[in-house]
């Protein structure tokens, strides 16, 4: 399936390499490459995430970052939509 990155995940994926940047360097190559790695797990295996809070999405939990990764799965178009990235702290329904 080919992943597609919408304007809002690109936004929050910003927000989080800068404040990393600014406040935790020593922890930005390796949650960038974490994240990374379970965007092509499910480009590979798309329904791993729990089903998501908002209609048609699913959600993918970091086991070891405090983040969730919303995304939505057409199927039709073989193709993944990354709809949002943010930090379990943060209000979701601010972000969606």
């Amino acid at each position: 399936m080919e992943i597609i990155y919408t304007t809002r995940f690109s936004n929050h994926f910003s927000s989080i390499k800068n404040y990393l940047s600014e406040n935790h360097n020593h922890l930005l190559e390796q949650t960038i490459s974490v994240i990374d790695e379970r965007i092509n797990t499910i480009k590979h295996n798309p329904y791993m995430g729990r089903i998501g809070v908002r209609p048609n999405t699913r959600e993918l939990v970091f086991r070891k970052l405090p983040y969730i990764l919303v995304y939505r799965v057409a199927e039709l178009e073989q193709k993944i939509f990354l709809v949002a990235i943010f930090h379990t702290s943060q209000n979701r329904n601010s972000l969606l």
